[in-house]
């Protein structure tokens, strides 16, 4: 292999970092020769990752004055700034586990859906659980705000060309002015929200208090910057002007947001609303500001992301105002959900000539619905008004009637689509709207949604849990019928109860019988992760399915103590298909660190966390006799069997008896 051209060793080397970063790094120790063409991908990314805790220098330190860190200052062509909160687990396990995904930045999404270039495949991997939302943070403010090490780490790296800032701080100005120094082509690309409209100097008073976001000098120059490739900003709720049924939008920070000739990803997020006279007072010092220099709106976007769980803003006319700035033609993607109007969404829709990508929340904030189960008729009507999409997400979308008008749209281009449940409530009248919005599939409709996109290649949806039934079993043979799916994400709904959730706010104790039919639903084993695979697999004639991800859902509306027992049923898995030589297919956990975590720091020694209460326990041990209880850890339990159709496995078996049986292994 020695022999082989140097740009051969390169592709060989994408390839192996694309699949494992580990064995990239065993290819960079086979010899010298291997070793430098290695490295330039073993040490492309660096990340600092770092808390509140005053240790910021001896991290650059560790990186600058130390053997290991020299191939970093040499390679390193992306480097990410992460400031995260404190661990709130403490414990010797928990800041081990902590350090490693700080340093794997595996416990922060700082890129926005809209942004990134892939679909589902960051949904494979990540953990979802809520019992775990320490594992989900949020960057946060770095108090010391001392950035001199980060100066000098940047000023010593010899080929960056990506900076990744995810750090509550206003953007600082020492970083902007090393960037500019030593790496003038560099991309920036500022995912944390910035606050524009307050902290103009002598344009408004700063929030009182202690040092935050809202009161550092933000530097307008970086929003002029060909360097600026991507900016996250807050953005102000306009008030209703006296008289008049319009708002006034504060488009003078939209002009001022749209200036850097490179931008490609913008991103808003809600900051509140202005008083009249405020947002008149900032209008006013804006338009002053712009006549003092160069403010263009020259940006060419790529994707723009507005924050849409829920949409508290008007964000659909912001997106109309946007239009009327730039040519939003070339915007190749767009997250977005609707306030009040969905005529407007409908109207800018058919502007976006090159969209291929939408992600967008199918609940109108401020409309009032008297009827659960269907969907915004607007919103469907605005989702059809755009041009034949590539990819599709839709978040909220209640009847399988609304997703076939959608698809008689999208249908034939699409080669992505999630349908994302939702546990919002629509602002209603009379009427309780608990509970997960999705459609619930009948018999036959997966199978017209595969034959209405003939081309899908990416594919999540929910699928409600009927303890393993024959009508079940059919969805996963539905499945099948795409031919050309290779990406599968099933998010398993395992509470039985219909919409809406009754009675809320939650009593002290599920009914047993309810409590019954979930423990079976959300028990999810490696067992019947393979017989899904399988059922889906046998049913797809291409045999193109790669990647299926299986995670257990419906925790939201259980108590605590019944949650910590679902949080032991409800394993999630990602199953592929059996490598080169071998019959069974390889299936991965996923979580199951974070879950030992959890466990040791926040059950374990709790008292009162780790008893499983009475009615409870007697409900799983009639389901797993020989199931066993210590210190609320539930072991020796299995997933029920599915029940086939068409003789492949019994489906004749009633009554609670052959229930308590069905947990009992079968092979398919």
């Amino acid at each position: 292999m020695d022999s082989l051209p140097v740009e051969i060793k390169h592709i060989i080397c994408r390839f192996v970092k694309a699949d494992s970063h580990k064995d990239l790094s065993s290819v960079s120790r086979i010899n010298h020769a291997w070793y430098y063409t290695a490295a330039p991908f073993v040490y492309e990314t660096l990340s600092i990752a770092f808390h509140n805790d005053g240790r910021l220098p001896t991290l650059v330190s560790e990186v600058s004055n130390h053997t290991h860190g020299e191939p970093f200052l040499k390679y390193a062509r992306r480097l990410d700034i992460v400031c995260l909160p404190d661990p709130s687990r403490k414990t010797t396990k928990a800041l081990q586990i902590r350090d490693v995904k700080n340093r794997a930045l595996q416990s922060i999404d700082f890129r926005s859906p809209a942004s990134v270039d892939t679909f589902l495949e960051h949904r494979l991997k990540r953990c979802h659980d809520q019992v775990l939302p320490f594992l989900a943070t949020e960057s946060v403010y770095y108090r010391e705000r001392n950035w001199q090490p980060l100066v000098s780490l940047i000023a010593q790296l010899e080929r960056l060309t990506e900076l990744n800032y995810v750090i509550q701080n206003i953007f600082p100005s020492e970083l902007f002015a090393v960037l500019n120094q030593h790496h003038p082509r560099c991309r920036l690309n500022v995912w944390t929200h910035q606050s524009l409209n307050l902290n103009l100097p002598s344009y408004g008073d700063p929030y009182p208090g202690p040092p935050s976001k809202f009161n550092d000098p933000f530097d307008l120059n970086v929003l002029r910057s060909s360097q600026l490739h991507a900016f996250s900003m807050y953005h102000s709720r306009p008030p209703t002007l006296p008289n008049s049924s319009k708002r006034a939008q504060l488009t003078e920070t939209l002009l001022f947001a749209l200036t850097a000739p490179n931008l490609k990803h913008l991103s808003f997020q809600d900051l509140g609303y202005l008083t009249t006279e405020d947002m008149l007072r900032v209008k006013r010092k804006w338009q002053e500001l712009s006549l003092t220099g160069n403010f263009m709106p020259r940006a060419s976007l790529d994707s723009l992301s507005f924050d849409a769980h829920p949409p508290m803003s008007p964000w659909e006319e912001v997106l109309s105002s946007m239009s009327q700035l730039v040519d939003l033609s070339r915007l190749r993607s767009l997250e977005i959900g609707v306030y009040g109007n969905p005529a407007i969404l409908k109207k800018v829709a058919s502007e976006l000539h090159g969209l291929e990508r939408l992600y967008i929340n199918m609940h109108p904030w401020k409309l009032h619905h008297e009827d659960i189960h269907a969907d915004d008729e607007q919103m469907v009507a605005a989702v059809q008004a755009f041009r034949p999409l590539r990819h599709l997400c839709l978040e909220g979308l209640r009847s399988f009637t609304s997703l076939r008008e959608i698809l008689s749209q999208h249908g034939n281009s699409l080669k992505g689509l999630l349908i994302q449940s939702s546990t919002h409530i629509r602002r209603l009248s009379n009427v309780l709207d608990t509970g997960f919005k999705y459609p619930i599939w009948t018999s036959g409709q997966i199978t017209e949604i595969s034959q209405s996109c003939p081309i899908l290649e990416e594919l999540c949806l929910p699928i409600k849990r009927s303890e393993g039934s024959p009508q079940e079993c059919g969805l996963y043979k539905e499945l099948g019928s795409f031919s050309q799916l290779h990406t599968l994400v099933l998010d398993l709904h395992y509470d039985p109860r219909s919409r809406p959730i009754t009675p809320w706010p939650i009593e002290p104790a599920t009914e047993p019988d309810t409590l019954r039919k979930t423990f079976s639903n959300a028990a999810v084993d490696e067992i019947l992760v393979s017989k899904i695979w399988h059922l889906i697999s046998s049913n797809q004639s291409s045999r193109r399915l790669k990647n299926l991800r299986i995670t257990p859902v419906g925790m939201e509306f259980f108590d605590k103590l019944e949650r910590q027992v679902l949080s032991q049923l409800g394993r999630s898995f990602l199953v592929r298909p059996p490598r080169v030589g071998e019959v069974e297919v390889q299936i991965q956990e996923i979580g199951r660190i974070a879950w030992e975590l959890w466990w040791e720091s926040q059950v374990r020694d709790d008292e009162e966390s780790s008893v499983v209460p009475k009615p409870v326990e007697l409900v799983l041990r009639e389901l797993w006799p020989n199931m066993r209880l210590e210190k609320g850890l539930v072991t020796g339990w299995q997933s029920l069997s599915l029940q086939y159709w068409n003789g492949e496995g019994s489906s004749s078996s009633s009554g609670a008896g052959s229930r308590r049986n069905w947990h009992r292994a079968r092979t398919i």
